[in-house]
C-alpha cells in the first residue's frame, strides 16, 4: 500500500471512528455494537501499518502513535467500568490524552503525504499525474480543514450555551470540536434526527393512556430539582446549577428511554411560574398605588389573580388587596393575618420588587432547560 493511500485511510477511518462513538441525549451509543467493531479494527489496522511504515524514518512519532493509542485504549476501558464523575482525575487524564492520540495521529497522516514511495520515484506522465491528484486532495483537505475550524467555533458556543461555561472550560471542549471534524454528517442529520424524535413521542403519546404520561420524575430526582430551584431562586442559577438539572434530566431520559411529559411538567410546574408572575404584579401594583395615591394594579396583575385563585387560599388574597389598600393611603405600618406588624414604605416595595422580579427570572432559567427534556 502507498503512503499515500495509507494516509487517506487513516483519514477515513478516523472520520468513522467519531461517527461510530456519536451517543444519544441519555449517554448511549447510537451506533450498532458492529458498527462499533469494524471502526476499532479499521483504525488498529491503520495504527500498525503506519507506525511499521515510519519505524525507520520516524520511529520518535511511531512511538508516540503507538503509546498515546494504548494510554486512551486503557483509560476508556477504565472509564466504561468506573463510571467516573464529570471532573474526576480519570476523565481529565482521559481528555488529555484524547488530545495527545488527536496530535499524534494527525502528525502520522501529514508525515505519509510528505514521504516519497520508493517505487514511484520515475519522473514519467504516469507520476506526474498521481503527484497532480495528491495535491487536488491536499487542497480539497486543506479547505475541509479550514471549515472544521469554523464549525468547532459554532459548536464550542453551542456546548458552553447548553452546559455552562464552567464545564466548557474543564475539558469539555473536545466533545464539540470532535464532532467539528465530521460536521457535515451533523449538518445532514440534525433534522432527520429531531422530526425522528417527534414522531416517537407522538407514537408513545397515542399508545399510552393520560395517567401514564404524567409519569415523571420520581422523589429522589424531582427532591434535588426542588433543591436546586431553591439555590436559584435564592442566590441565582449558577454553572454548577444548571449543570446539575441536566444531568438529573439526562439520567431520566436514559432510565425511561423517553422525554418528560408535557402534562406532567403543567402539573408539577405551571402553578409554581404563575405564583411567580402574579407576586411581582402584586409588588408593582403596590408600586403603582403608592404613586397613584388610590388603588390601582397593573393589567397583567387582574388576569394573574384570577389565575392563582384557584390554588392560593382566599384570606391570603384578602391580604394582598388590603396591603394595595395600604399602599394608596402611604400607610406606615401594615399588619398581616397573623397580627404581626412591618414597616411599609415605597423604598421597601421598590426593594421587594427588584427581589421578585430576580426570582421570577431565575425560575425561568431553570424552567427553561426543563423545557428541554419535555416533549
Amino acid at each position: 500500500m502507498k503512503n499515500t493511500i495509507l494516509a487517506m485511510f487513516g483519514i477515513g477511518a478516523y472520520i468513522f471512528s467519531v461517527l461510530s462513538s456519536a451517543e444519544d441525549l441519555g449517554g448511549s451509543a447510537v451506533a450498532p455494537a458492529v458498527v462499533v467493531a469494524i471502526s476499532g479494527i479499521a483504525t488498529a489496522i491503520f495504527i500498525i501499518l503506519a507506525i511499521v511504515r515510519l519505524w525507520k524514518e520516524a520511529k520518535g512519532l511511531s512511538i508516540s502513535l503507538a503509546t498515546s493509542s494504548i494510554i486512551l485504549f486503557i483509560l476508556s476501558l477504565k472509564q466504561g467500568f468506573a463510571s467516573p464523575s464529570y471532573g474526576s482525575a480519570i476523565v481529565i487524564l482521559l481528555n488529555i490524552a484524547k488530545v495527545a492520540y488527536f496530535v499524534a495521529y494527525m502528525w502520522v497522516v501529514v508525515k505519509l503525504f510528505r514521504m516519497s514511495d520508493s517505487h514511484d520515484i520515475e519522473e514519467d506522465n504516469t507520476e506526474k499525474k498521481r503527484e497532480g491528484l495528491v495535491n487536488a486532495l491536499i487542497s480539497i483537505f486543506g479547505l475541509y480543514v479550514i471549515s472544521c475550524a469554523i464549525a468547532a467555533l459554532y459548536f464550542n458556543y453551542q456546548y458552553a450555551r447548553e452546559n455552562g461555561f464552567v464545564k466548557w472550560a474543564l475539558l469539555g471542549q473536545f466533545a464539540p470540536t470532535a464532532k467539528a471534524i465530521v460536521w457535515p454528517y451533523f449538518a445532514l442529520t440534525a433534522e432527520r434526527t429531531n422530526s425522528s424524535n417527534a414522531k416517537i413521542v407522538n407514537k408513545r403519546a397515542d399508545q399510552v393512556p393520560a395517567t401514564e404520561l404524567a409519569e415523571g420524575l420520581n422523589e429522589p430526582e424531582m427532591s434535588q430539582i426542588v433543591t436546586e430551584l431553591r439555590a436559584a431562586m435564592e442566590t441565582g442559577l449558577s454553572d454548577g446549577g444548571s449543570i446539575k438539572i441536566r444531568e438529573i434530566l439526562k439520567g431520566y431520559v436514559k432510565r425511561k428511554g423517553s422525554f418528560l411529559s408535557k402534562l406532567w411538567y403543567e402539573q408539577h410546574f405551571d402553578d409554581l411560574h404563575n405564583l411567580s408572575e402574579y407576586k411581582y404584579e402584586l409588588g408593582r401594583s403596590a408600586l403603582l398605588s403608592w404613586d397613584a395615591g388610590q388603588y390601582s394594579v397593573t393589567p397583567e396583575f387582574a388576569d394573574l389573580r384570577e389565575i392563582v385563585s384557584r390554588f392560593v387560599p382566599g384570606p391570603q388574597l384578602s391580604e394582598d388587596t388590603r396591603m394595595l389598600e395600604s399602599a394608596s393611603r402611604h400607610d406606615a405600618i401594615i399588619t398581616d393575618s397573623e397580627g404581626g406588624k412591618y414597616r411599609f414604605d415605597r423604598e421597601d416595595l421598590l426593594s421587594g420588587v427588584n427581589h421578585r422580579d430576580k426570582q421570577r427570572l431565575e425560575l425561568r432559567r431553570v424552567l427553561e432547560i426543563i423545557n428541554e427534556f419535555v416533549r
